[in-house]
């Protein structure tokens, strides 16, 4: 076997690494997507929100089903005991959440997800996406590192501020907000990174900017949508004294049957008004599901990225099996021998 033919067998090993890697992190992002909207709807119900029992017990049986789907995969990255510890500790924080504060409830399920976002990582620093493109590295680090933590961000500002909504629903004198302090606090924190991670990205991704072919065009009009999400819910994060900055993005506004808009929300009147409106539990519901569609907007964007990771090529291996630059959107017109 002379040397052109080992590097091709390399590329072509890292090209199905790249597949598998693509496969696999889109069954992880699956699982923390429940895993996220479980933190969220139980920290809802510890707010006071009853609405949202029946939906965590819904969501239960669909993360021990990805569980069960997953574990197929990560032998390989994950040691057999660390990976019962995982699963053990989601048994726990799952049958258990009732006796957890809003805080313990919040950290338990934060370190699963944590874990879960590590696996995404690891095959980005594994080096299977060293010898591509730079534009191919930089969808790859968008889609494994940089977009998966800021859907964390969102969903995690999603939790808390739903509980603190939830309380605050609850409770009719101005104790609320000193009892939740730390929450509070967190929140704050939370709101003003994700806004910042949202001008590095744009900074660090000319693509979003200036698309060049019709994949990047998806993506762009995809993080457009995010940025219409994350202006569209600042009228209910005003009660918390949280400003975002201007956007050039416009703010739309939509009208769902049997829901008043977002402008039409006590939260916003209350934030319009300077004053702290008490918000019924329908107001609760609708800002969960508001932000929601911000979060879903992030997870939409990480699935096109990891649609576009098996298709990403290196030179030598395009070269060889005569096909174009993955930019140029054609398809193989040959195939790799065995």
């Amino acid at each position: 076997m002379n040397l052109e033919e080992q590097n091709l067998r390399r590329a072509f090993s890292r090209q199905k690494d790249r597949q598998h890697c693509a496969q696999l992190s889109l069954h992880a992002l699956e699982l923390i997507s429940l895993l996220q909207q479980h933190r969220g709807m139980v920290l809802a119900v510890l707010g006071g929100d009853v609405f949202f029992e029946t939906r965590v017990e819904t969501i239960r049986p669909q993360v021990i089903d990805q569980l069960r789907v997953l574990k197929q995969f990560v032998s390989e990255l994950f040691p057999e005991a660390e990976w019962q510890r995982l699963c053990d500790e989601w048994y726990t924080l799952s049958h258990h959440w009732r006796q957890d504060s809003a805080s313990e409830s919040f950290d338990l399920h934060t370190h699963v997800i944590q874990q879960m976002l590590l696996l995404l990582r690891t095959y980005n620093n594994a080096g299977v996406f060293d010898q591509i493109s730079e534009s191919d590295r930089r969808l790859a680090y968008l889609t494994l590192n940089q977009l998966p933590e800021l859907m964390e961000t969102a969903a995690e500002i999603r939790g808390i501020a739903t509980f603190l909504l939830a309380r605050q629903s609850m409770d009719k004198g101005a104790s609320s907000a000193a009892n939740h302090a730390p929450l509070a606090l967190k929140l704050q924190y939370l709101h003003k990174y994700f806004d910042e991670s949202l001008q590095r990205l744009e900074q660090q991704s000319p693509d979003l900017q200036e698309p060049t072919s019709l994949e990047q065009e998806r993506l762009a009009r995809h993080w457009q949508e995010l940025n219409v999400y994350w202006q569209q819910i600042q009228p209910s994060l005003k009660l918390f004294g949280l400003q975002p900055r201007p956007s050039r993005y416009p703010v739309r506004r939509r009208r769902a049957v049997g829901r008043s808009t977002a402008k039409d929300t006590p939260a916003a009147s209350a934030a319009a008004n300077g004053s702290e409106a008490l918000l019924p539990d329908e107001h609760v519901q609708l800002f969960f599901n508001e932000i929601s569609e911000l979060v879903f907007s992030i997870q939409r964007l990480i699935k096109l990225g990891l649609a576009a990771i098996p298709r990403m090529t290196e030179p030598s291996l395009a070269e060889w099996i005569d096909i174009a630059p993955p930019a140029q959107s054609r398809g193989p017109r040959g195939l790799l021998r065995h």
